[in-house]
């Protein structure tokens, strides 16, 4: 095994390619590569920061991690990732993440502990560019005090947006890493984005996304979903660029191939990235990889909205799952050469990335009915003699999910789906059971399920968490519980917290 440290550098936002807006790729990393390996066509798992750094994590798809932004919490009791690896054989790990938001939902990451933060900094605040550099900072400096002889895993947190500055600030952390023992013969250094953005020569502008009332994430064009990757280890290739066709999922695989950590088959049956080491030492299946299909998601299983892509090298297949809808499209040599064609003058591609789309949703959903089976057996398994459940739901997705996991739960029973508005229109029913999906949307539940008789009552989110109650001081509730680390360390944050929710509750009545 090779105890090198870990330095995970992302720039949120980059596109693969210069602009003349703060999206661009920023000048270090051409510099950075000089001495490293470039891999110049890696498509993104998800245009989302929290859900493509948690799909980079766990070399899982961000549709497998979650069911909705809002309510999303990474289950670290149930998947494995690159920190908890790391950890386990001996790393200390510690990221630094920009947003109060992002540190709440990345909770694959392990934040650094507010006693290594400077005076003055809160959870509460954004922090730029200079207070990641100045905490980085800070930290190492309390660190080299402590003569840890544990191999470091840091993950750092940099945004592009309406900061001339990144390039700099990125390569004066690179230089403060190097004074502080972190090089390249000890030191395996990933300099990536997260995603890209849509860029303005397409028509498409922050202004107008604004304007709108778009959001970037739901772009499938290729500035959007492509990120640069320059990636270093000891005795690597330098100045060296790679054009296969890569996904964001493959990273993690090939950071433990490079550390020769021994991962179980359990673990690693769940990776659809594949490490890349085998590329880099040229003695990879070309022709597999040209044949390589990735899939991008818009947005997770249980939200409205959702897109998915699957890309090839040559072509894209867009489905909007709301439309029920595919587009295909022909990617050129250009990063905006992406035209849309004919699906029925295109049959056989189109067959073949369609294919590869049901194949890949009949896995996720499969997923997702498993992991809600592991999630509720526990809450439910004392509950006997079940013959009839009714499921209320807004929806769909995730009620099938719910439907499919409750007939595997009580084989002998019967289950009934109905949406909160098809409720209003029956008459007085019977059930054994009656399980109500609370997402925070329907405000009127109890005047709802009024109608219904049952003997047991339970409310689920979207994360099959199950509470005999529901509402918004529920939510709150959980919300605070889930983030207990933040409020334990700096107890003011709990007013702060409560003046947002009243701040979104007077938005709500306006």
């Amino acid at each position: 095994m090779n105890n090198y440290n870990v330095v995970w550098i992302l720039v949120d936002s980059v596109r693969t390619y210069y602009t003349d807006d703060d999206r661009s790729r920023i000048r270090i990393m051409d510099k950075f590569a000089e001495d490293a390996l470039e891999f110049t066509n890696v498509i993104t798992s998800a245009p989302s920061t929290v859900m493509s750094v948690s799909s980079m994590m766990t070399s899982i798809p961000a549709c497998y991690l979650g069911r909705n932004y809002n309510e999303f919490r990474f289950d670290r009791n149930f998947f494995s990732s690159l920190p908890s690896i790391l950890k386990d054989h001996g790393w200390n790990s510690q990221a630094i993440v920009m947003v109060p938001d992002i540190r709440e939902k990345l909770t694959v990451l392990d934040l650094l502990d507010r006693k290594y933060w400077p005076k003055n900094y809160s959870h509460k605040d954004d922090w730029s560019n200079k207070d990641i550099y100045k905490i980085l900072k800070n930290a190492l400096k309390i660190f080299s005090n402590q003569n840890s002889k544990k191999p470091y895993f840091w993950f750092l947190d940099f945004n592009c947006r309406q900061d001339p500055e990144t390039s700099n600030i990125v390569e004066d952390s690179i230089k403060l890493l190097n004074e502080n023992g972190f090089n390249k013969d000890n030191t395996i250094f990933v300099l990536c984005s997260d995603h890209g953005y849509p860029d303005p020569q397409s028509g498409i502008t922050p202004e107008i996304l604004k304007q709108k009332k778009l959001t970037h994430d739901m772009f499938m064009t290729d500035d959007n979903i492509m990120i640069p990757l320059i990636f270093s280890y000891p005795g690597c290739k330098k100045n060296t660029k790679f054009n296969n066709l890569s996904s964001s999922l493959d990273i993690m695989p090939t950071i433990l191939e490079i550390l020769g950590i021994k991962i179980s088959d359990n673990v690693k049956k769940q990776w659809f990235g594949e490490s890349r080491f085998k590329i880099i030492n040229e003695t990879s299946d070309i022709k597999a990889d040209q044949e390589r299909k990735v899939r991008v998601d818009a947005r997770f299983l249980g939200q409205n909205g959702r897109v998915t892509a699957i890309r090839n090298n040559k072509n894209k297949l867009l489905y909007f799952h709301d439309k029920k809808k595919f587009e295909l499209f022909t990617i050129g040599n250009s990063h905006l050469d992406e035209k849309r064609i004919k699906i029925e003058e295109n049959k056989k591609i189109y067959e073949d990335l369609k294919n590869e789309f049901k194949k890949s949703e009949e896995a996720a959903i499969k997923f997702q009915v498993d992991y809600s089976i592991h999630k509720l057996t526990k809450k439910l398994k004392k509950l006997k003699d079940i013959k009839s459940i009714l499921i209320l739901h807004n929806n769909q997705s995730m009620s099938d999910v719910l439907d499919n996991t409750l007939s595997k739960l009580y084989t002998d029973a019967k289950v009934s789906i109905l949406n909160f508005n098809e409720i209003k229109s029956v008459s007085e029913i019977n059930f054994d059971l009656l399980f109500v999906f609370d997402d925070g949307v329907e405000k009127n539940i109890s005047q709802i399920i009024s109608k219904v008789k049952f003997k047991d009552k339970f409310y689920i989110d979207i994360n099959m968490n199950v509470s005999i109650k529901s509402g918004m001081l529920m939510r709150f509730i959980k919300t605070i519980y889930y983030n207990r680390k933040f409020y334990l360390q700096e107890p003011m944050l709990i007013f702060w917290k409560i003046g947002r929710v009243i701040k979104v509750i007077f938005k709500k009545i306006k």
